[in-house]
């Protein structure tokens, strides 16, 4: 579990060999940031068209935590995964 603020709310976020995400935040929409202030996930705009990148498993749910052994004190985090992905979407 690592600390990842999504759009500014702290929570405890699954991470499983996650990355650090690229810093070009001139064109990227920033969703969560690291607790250090890298960048967890965004939007970037990419040619004609965006890419989307996440660092951290925000759509861990309970299975996920059950077979790593380990809880999340703040419960799973669907509600930030999905306008993350409505996002790309749109």
């Amino acid at each position: 579990m690592v600390d990842v603020a999504w759009r500014g709310d702290h929570r405890q976020t699954f991470f499983q060999e996650g990355a650090v995400l690229p810093p070009p935040e001139d064109r990227a929409d920033v969703f969560a940031r690291y607790g250090n202030g890298d960048i967890a996930a965004a939007r970037y705009d990419h040619g004609d068209g965006m890419a989307g990148l996440v660092g951290p498993h925000p759509e861990a749910d309970q299975t996920w935590l059950d077979k790593a052994g380990i809880a999340d004190p703040d419960r799973d985090d669907w509600n930030y995964a999905v306008p993350f992905v409505a996002a790309l979407l749109d």
